[in-house]
Order: structure tokens, then C-alpha cells, then sequence
């Protein structure tokens, strides 16, 4: 699945997007586009657990979702980062701007409502 089509339900606080796949040049639009759709009526908490790979130009797109979240006042949190993602944040400092935790369940905490989307970037 390369975008995704369907809103959240009214009254979601979270909607765990599920990453997979390669997050470069030819991904980064349609994931800044799906972390934007969701943004407009909830927080995101992007799970990033099986992105195979993340360029370096994909990091915009990061603090662009960020900026994104704030300006909606809601939150964008980067979850499960692989040591490849994790890697290419620490370097650039991003750790220090973006929301970024170790597990989704310690993104969204005890959020009583959570819908889970999957976002395929390949």
C-alpha cells in the first residue's frame, strides 16, 4: 500500500502509522502526504520498526511532519526507530527537535484510543 485514503475516526487521539519499506526520494512524498491527512484531526505516532532503509533527504520530510503537527496543534512521534534511522537522526542532531521514542506503546502511553494504519514506502 503506498498512500492511504481513509481519515481517522472521529475521536482517535492517536493513529499509528505502520512504515515499511524504504523511506528515499521516491517515498518521501506520499509518506509526508499520509502523515499530513492524519494530522489534520489527530496526533501520529509514525512506527518506523520495519523501514529497511532511510536516506538522508528523507529527514526534511521528518521535521516537515513536525512542523506540520504544531502548526495543527498536534504531535507527531517518531516510534521504534532501526539503527540505521536512529543513526542518521543522532548525527544531524534531529533527536534534539523530533519526537522520538523506543516503543510505539511508550509513544501513545495509555491514549484509550489508538487506530493502526499501514503505510508500505517502496
Amino acid at each position: 500500500m503506498r498512500s492511504l485514503t481513509r481519515a481517522p475516526r472521529r475521536g482517535v487521539q492517536y493513529v499509528v502509522l505502520r512504515v515499511s519499506g524504504e523511506l528515499d526520494l521516491d517515498t518521501q512524498e506520499p509518506f509526508h502526504q499520509a502523515v499530513s491527512r492524519h494530522l489534520e484531526r489527530s496526533s501520529v505516532v509514525v512506527d518506523l520498526s520495519s523501514v529497511e532503509f532511510m536516506s538522508v533527504s528523507s529527514l526534511k520530510v521528518l521535521v516537515a511532519c513536525h512542523r506540520n503537527a504544531r502548526v495543527r496543534r498536534h504531535r507527531v512521534i517518531y516510534a521504534a526507530l532501526p539503527r540505521q534511522a536512529r543513526r542518521l537522526v543522532e548525527l544531524t542532531e534531529l533527536d534534539r527537535v523530533l519526537d522520538i521514542r523506543e516503543t510505539v506503546a511508550e509513544a501513545t502511553g495509555a491514549a484509550p484510543t489508538v487506530e493502526a494504519l499501514d503505510f508500505r514506502a517502496s
